[in-house]
């Protein structure tokens, strides 16, 4: 592999405590990431109060094993994840608990394997190529991030609704998606603090306006699916029979179609227009997040996308098994979403008595993994603010406690669109690696800033180039 570490962390830990009080928790309502103090970095954990709230972090693997592993009876999804992301997403995988959620994964896990990953894949292809051709009809300084938006919002109504995406206006759905995340899944200080919930925010009345829209849209093209026959018997059969066959079900079939494993009984309407706004909404932003700060990395290593190029090359278009063919592509991929995880911080709060990194909590209190610094953590990775793809290598991996590397979270709850989503983002990026260049532009800072997920402020401006355009050399 060619090139060194491109910079350090952008952002410098401040002293341990950072701030007072009150402007402690502003600091943390505006950006965590300015907040979180060196310790953090260097695995201990933190605890404060609130009235008579307890709130831990941590960033040791081992406590984040107890929370999402270990105990994982003990804790349940945060007030704050159903109170900034359940408007929209209902009560979908990533906002539910108990029964709910499992009878909800496991109807929705057929439509994640493997076989169904990879019938989706020819529709990753196309919407990379389709983003490398805009990005090489225009070359010169662009948003990257808002490119890669496009990109991955096109491929998760592709793959989630089929030939009804052509029903859904593109410009406004991700417009409203953009809204609702920025206002209300942007939480404010009370929002964090669980104080005066009920107090009207009208700052965040254009995201519920945006939320009622994409759930009235989602839910009429579930009622025309309906009308259509989707759900029937032998639909689900022709579904599974096409997955199977090297065909292609979009998700929205294959979870009208599907039914319980243990019960046999389908998924609610309701259900499937969370989970399908759950995939639609979470699904393309941290996808996109994760290549726009990988680009952001490799516009400052030339020699490590030609690496990626060549390796493009000699494999030729990435296909279904794009996410372990294309090594080098997946490594710098899980690199860049080391230091930059697009869901920086896992929440949950307490629902049974338990003891975390020492702490006793009991039920009303909320813990906190605090991803971004654990993942930078100094007691687990060698010089945590270089960038090494090789530290995921197989034999690398294996030396690492396994909940150091925790982007898709960890434990039964891990991500289910874990493997769709690395697919699509190995697939994105060798192509668009052996097609153009990506170079820094110097007077554009790099501030993450966490909101639901962790963004660049401003965006990601970078210079682009067609490769053999005055570039530099192609890949062999």
């Amino acid at each position: 592999m060619r090139g060194g570490p491109p910079f350090s962390p952008p952002t410098v830990a401040p002293p341990d405590p950072p701030y007072g009080r009150w402007r402690g928790a502003l600091v943390l309502a505006r950006n965590p990431v300015e907040w979180w103090p060196q310790r953090l970095y260097d695995g201990e954990s933190l605890t404060f109060t609130r009235g008579d709230r307890r709130f831990l972090l941590v960033t040791d693997p081992v406590d984040a094993e107890a929370v999402l592993l270990g105990r994982a009876d003990a804790f349940a999804r945060s007030y704050l994840t159903r109170l900034t992301l359940g408007p929209a997403l209902g009560e979908g995988l990533l906002t539910s608990d108990g029964e709910r959620w499992r009878a909800q994964r496991r109807l929705a896990a057929p439509a994640f394997r493997p076989p169904s990953i990879a019938a989706l894949q020819p529709v990753m292809r196309r919407a990379a190529e389709a983003a490398a051709e805009r990005l090489a009809a225009r070359p010169g300084r662009v948003d990257v991030m808002a490119e890669m938006v496009h990109a991955t919002f096109d491929i998760i109504l592709e793959t989630t609704l089929g030939a009804d995406a052509g029903r859904v206006d593109r410009a406004a759905a991700a417009r409203d998606v953009t809204v609702y995340l920025e206002t209300v899944g942007n939480p404010d200080v009370l929002d964090v603090l669980g104080l005066l919930t009920w107090l009207p925010r009208p700052w965040k009345r254009a995201g519920f306006r945006a939320a009622r829209r994409m759930r009235a849209d989602i839910h009429s093209i579930i009622a025309e699916r309906r009308r259509q026959g989707v759900a029937a018997p032998a639909a689900a059969a022709a579904a599974a029979a096409a997955v199977e066959d090297g065909g292609s079900a979009d998700l929205l079939s294959q979870l009208l179609a599907g039914t319980d494993p243990e019960t046999g009984a389908p998924m609610a309407d309701e259900r499937v227009a969370d989970n399908l706004l759950t995939f639609i909404a979470a699904g393309h932003e941290t996808t996109a997040l994760a290549l726009t700060w990988t680009l952001s990395i490799l516009a400052r290593l030339p020699g490590l996308q030609d690496d990626i190029a060549a390796e493009a090359a000699a494999l030729g278009p990435p296909g279904p098994d794009a996410a372990e063919r294309l090594q080098l592509a997946r490594r710098v991929l899980m690199e860049a979403m080391r230091l930059y995880p697009p869901a920086p911080l896992i929440v949950r709060d307490v629902v049974a008595e338990a003891e975390v990194a020492g702490v006793r909590l009991r039920p009303g209190d909320h813990v906190s993994i605090a991803v971004y610094p654990m993942q930078r953590n100094r007691r687990v990775w060698d010089e945590p603010g270089v960038f090494d793809p090789d530290r995921f290598l197989p034999e690398r991996i294996a030396a690492r406690h396994r909940f150091a590397w925790i982007p898709f979270g960890g434990g039964p709850r891990i991500c289910i669109g874990m493997g769709f989503a690395m697919t699509e983002a190995v697939t994105v990026l060798a192509t668009l690696c052996r097609r153009l260049r990506f170079a820094a532009v110097e007077d554009h800072a790099i501030v993450p800033v966490q909101r639901v997920t962790l963004r660049p402020r401003g965006g990601m401006p970078l210079e682009v180039r067609v490769r053999g355009d005055g570039a530099g050399p192609s890949p062999p």
